[in-house]
Formats: C-alpha cells, sequence, structure tokens
C-alpha cells in the first residue's frame, strides 16, 4: 500500500488539531457485493450489444448512423471491464484521517472532494464488518439497499448517496473504538 501522506491533510487541519489516525481503503481489484448481479448482467449486456451493434459501428454507413451501435459499445465495455479500473483508479486517490476533533475522507478521481466531519456532531456511527475481519465505518444510518448503488466503479446516482463512510478497512473495528473513544473526547 502506498504511504498515505499527512500533507493531504496537514493544510486542512484546524489549529490544535492533530492527526491521531490515518488510513486507505483496500487496494487492488475488489469484487463487491454489488457484481454478484452486475457481472452476469455486464456479460449479458456486452453479448448483446456485440451481437446487435458491432458489425454497423464497423460497417461504412455515416456516423450519425453508427453513434447508437458506438454508444452501446462503449456502455458494454464500461459495465463489463473498465469500471473494475475506476474503482481501482478511485480508492488508490481516497484517504481517511481521524483527528481529535473531526474525520476526514480525501477523495480526487474526477475532482477533489474533502468530507469533514466534527466528531461532536456525529449521531450515528455503525461499523459493518466483514467475515474476513475487514469492514466499512459508516458515518449514518447503514442503508440495507446500498450494496447495489456503491463501489464498483459505478457513478453515484442523485439521490442515492450513501452516508459518507471508511471503507474497505484491515483494522476497522480497531479504529471504529479509536473514533468513538475521541468522540467522548471531544464532547
Amino acid at each position: 500500500m502506498p504511504e498515505i501522506s499527512t500533507s493531504i491533510f496537514q493544510e486542512l487541519l484546524n489549529p490544535g488539531e492533530k492527526v491521531l489516525w490515518r488510513g486507505k481503503p483496500r487496494q487492488g481489484f475488489v469484487f463487491w457485493r454489488s457484481d454478484i448481479f452486475f457481472i452476469p448482467f455486464s456479460i449479458v449486456w456486452a453479448v448483446l450489444a456485440y451481437l446487435w451493434e458491432f458489425e454497423t459501428a464497423v460497417s461504412n454507413v455515416p456516423f450519425q448512423d453508427k453513434f447508437w451501435s458506438i454508444f452501446s459499445l462503449s456502455v458494454a465495455a464500461y459495465i463489463l471491464l473498465l469500471r473494475f479500473f475506476v474503482d481501482l483508479a478511485y480508492r488508490y486517490l481516497t484517504f481517511y484521517a481521524l483527528t481529535n476533533q473531526r474525520v476526514l475522507i480525501h477523495t480526487g478521481l474526477f475532482k477533489t472532494t474533502l468530507t469533514s466531519l466534527p466528531l461532536a456532531d456525529l449521531k450515528e456511527i455503525n461499523l459493518d464488518l466483514h467475515k474476513n475481519g475487514r469492514g466499512d465505518i459508516v458515518f449514518g444510518p447503514l442503508d440495507p439497499k446500498a450494496w447495489i448503488y456503491t463501489g464498483g466503479g459505478w457513478p453515484k446516482m442523485g439521490g442515492q448517496t450513501p452516508a459518507p463512510a471508511f471503507e474497505m478497512l484491515k483494522d476497522a473495528e480497531k479504529v471504529y473504538k479509536q473514533i468513538l473513544a475521541q468522540q467522548k473526547k471531544a464532547k
């Protein structure tokens, strides 16, 4: 795992604020729970798109007549393969930090985003621990349907944005306890 630089968060700290923990989500290629549905769907889409559209896309018809074919094949390529690379890059550029005052989530794939959650204001913190010991710390309610629209390189849809979270942590239970302890001090 690449070294997690404190300089990413250093310039964002308030006076007297200190980084107590920093981390990243699991690196490398990952299969998400939603892939149980999306991998078979993407294979069917790709096969159908290829069968229906490939011949049109490579033919000598004018571009405006090829547009739907090219679009359909592009979507098929994204859902079949490219989304895994988008997810890989997104997690590579995601950094987490716990300070004595806040929880910070820094992401930067298409645009840099910083989520700052004051510990004193957090009303609900949930630990979603997986069988392999990894887990997610969700800063808000757990949405039972979140598995279908999170992770895996899928674009975040309008109102379907899940609560901020530290995702795929190796030491999730330890970090969760550290956050709760720090939250008690912050109140």
